[in-house]
């Protein structure tokens, strides 16, 4: 049986107690300032192959989210500072359609709000410009180290090459080891010059990238990313939270009362109707179902001879029907009815069906079984004494107890 209080009742509460909790909450507000991520004019002159694509801001957000930038966030909010941007209410999101970075801060006062959007997204650009400097700083220092080693190789690679040129210095053009030593330096020179050549344009190479690190490093000091639009304190707050709590409460409170329902659903073995018989009792047939009326019950009447026509009665002959054409081999002599509790309508099924069996011209004896709170009488109008208890105790005949 399904239970619509179960779903009601938790959407209500839970709906309510959330709405009473955030509705009285303190107002929010919120601010916001933009920082553009995208190269300077001067940047892109000199490098126009980088570009800022959707990727690039994805990794500039995640670097506004660095613990980098957080730390350095906390060291200017000062001590006591959250640990992370949730608990700091601190938010950064992307604009790609500006290469711009959308930092957020909420607050319970506007200048409060403006105040921490702006400490952050300024952090951001402080940083990140520190970070591209030292990023160039040490593509410098590499590039230089390779320099220093190229130099080194050519110095070693022309030892010999420069010692017979330091021996040729001195000798007169007329001087009879001049040839040999001419011979020698030409051999080496012819032997060295690939190799030379080599270094030659290696160190060509670093120099021109030595060059532009140094210009880009100078351009980026300028800034990588700048303030854009300073966040302003709003005159309004957000919008009142209780609302939005009363549809999440009333969510949830949905689904734990569809829960509570199917659990009391599956947890409820009370049989309710025909259906209920047939699964709990599959090898027992339904002869029919009997529908409940209080006024039938009160009023303690015959409902079969007072209103032959009535849905009770019909019932009864339902049942009377399905009995007979059930026992069309061995006829049916005693019918036994009851039930696990009190009250349930046993002796006003009972004495109605008993007449509806009497109506088909068949010799019937009703016997009320119920020693506690006998009834029976009361739908045929006659006295309840003598009856079952005079006949088994005093041991009476049959004929001196009925009544016909």
């Amino acid at each position: 049986r399904f239970h619509p209080w179960a779903v009601v009742l938790p959407m209500v509460v839970i709906g309510v107690l959330a709405w009473l909790l955030m509705g009285r909450a303190a107002p929010v507000f919120e601010a916001k300032a933009d920082v553009q991520v995208g190269e300077t004019e001067a940047q892109r002159s000199f490098d126009q192959d980088r570009g800022n694509d959707a990727a690039e801001l994805a990794n500039e957000r995640r670097f506004a989210k660095s613990d980098t930038v957080l730390d350095e966030l906390r060291i200017r909010l000062g001590p006591g500072a959250p640990d992370d941007l949730d608990s700091l209410n601190l938010d950064v999101e992307i604009d790609d359609t500006a290469d711009i970075l959308i930092f957020s801060a909420l607050a319970s006062s506007a200048a409060e709000a403006a105040d921490r959007a702006n400490l952050y997204a300024n952090v951001f650009v402080d940083e990140r410009r520190e970070s591209a400097v030292a990023g160039y700083s040490g593509a410098i220092e590499l590039i230089e180290q390779e320099l220093e080693d190229i130099r080194s190789e050519r110095i070693e690679v022309r030892t010999d090459l420069d010692a017979v040129i330091i021996k040729l210095a001195p000798l007169a053009a007329d001087s009879p080891q001049r040839p040999l030593l001419e011979e020698e330096r030409a051999t080496l020179e012819s032997r060295l010059a690939p190799q030379l050549t080599f270094l030659d344009n290696q160190e060509a190479a670093f120099i021109e990238n030595l060059s532009s690190l140094r210009i880009s490093q100078s351009l980026a000091q300028t800034g990588t990313a700048s303030i854009a639009s300073a966040a302003l304190p709003e005159t309004d707050p957000l919008p009142n939270a209780g609302t939005r709590a009363l549809i999440i409460g009333e969510v949830v409170g949905l689904i734990m009362g569809l829960i509570l329902a199917v659990t009391i659903h599956n947890m409820d073995d009370k049989i309710r109707a025909t259906g209920d018989v047939e699964r709990y009792f599959p090898d027992l047939p339904v002869l029919g179902a009997i529908p409940y009326e209080s006024a039938v019950r009160k009023n303690r009447e015959l409902t079969v001879l007072a209103a032959p026509h009535s849905s009770f009665a019909e019932s009864i002959y339902q049942v009377r029907t399905s009995l007979r054409f059930m026992t069309l081999e061995r006829g049916v002599r005693l019918v036994v009815v009851t039930s696990a509790n009190p009250s349930e309508g046993k002796t006003t099924f009972s004495s109605n069906f008993a007449w509806a069996l009497a109506g088909l011209g068949e010799p019937v004896v009703f016997i009320d079984g119920d020693l506690r709170r006998p009834v029976g009488h009361e739908h045929f109008g006659v006295e309840l004494a003598p009856g079952l208890t005079d006949l088994v105790i005093d041991s009476r005949p049959l004929s001196s107890v009925s009544t016909t």
